[in-house]
Formats: structure tokens, C-alpha cells, sequence
């Protein structure tokens, strides 16, 4: 199971968090997420059930939402920093989400 359940009146959505502290000094290394396979699979399943999950994978202050589950673990510091947005702006389009139904670009 996921983290997280989000609900509102316009959606709703399962989320799996994944944070680490701090990035790798080189711009091509590897994030460390640490999306397990178990964790893959389940939300790939769910996914082409149609049901709606994310995973938000963060660090430091910023963060990014995805339903690319095996881009998660592919993430380098460069793609990471160029994909990411403040935490605070990933929680509002998570709650525009789950109260207006608004669609969230990842």
C-alpha cells in the first residue's frame, strides 16, 4: 500500500513518498529513491487499472510528482533539478487535484 490517500470533491489518489536529504555532488549521478521493485509493481498495476496513483519522490525543499514509476529510480541530479518544483507548489496542484479535479502535469 501506498503512503498516502488523498480525496475531494473533484478526485481522489493514492501517493507513495520518497525523500532523501541531500543530492550527489555530480550532476549525473543517481538519486537515491530508494522505489523499491514491490513498490513498482504495485503502482504500475493500480496505474493501468486506471486507478490514480502517484509517486512524489523529494529532496531538500523540492520535489516532483510522477506516474513514470521507473523514471523514478533512473533520476540523476540534473534531471532531478530540472524536473523538480518547490514543495509548496506541488502541494497546491495536489490539492487543486483533489478539490477542482484539475490535472496534474508532471
Amino acid at each position: 500500500m501506498p503512503d498516502a490517500y488523498y480525496a475531494g470533491p473533484g478526485a481522489w489518489c493514492f501517493v507513495e513518498y520518497k525523500y532523501t536529504p541531500t543530492l550527489p555532488s555530480k550532476k549525473t549521478s543517481k538519486v537515491k529513491f530508494n522505489l523499491s521493485n514491490q513498490q513498482k509493481n504495485w503502482l504500475t498495476k493500480q496505474h493501468e487499472f486506471g486507478i490514480p496513483v502517484f509517486v512524489i519522490a523529494g529532496c531538500e525543499d523540492k520535489a516532483f510528482i510522477t506516474t513514470d514509476f521507473e523514471s523514478v529510480s533512473k533520476q540523476t541530479k540534473e534531471t532531478f533539478l530540472s524536473t523538480a518544483i518547490p514543495i509548496s507548489e506541488l502541494i497546491s496542484k495536489l490539492e487543486k487535484y483533489c478539490i477542482e479535479g484539475l490535472h496534474i502535469s508532471h
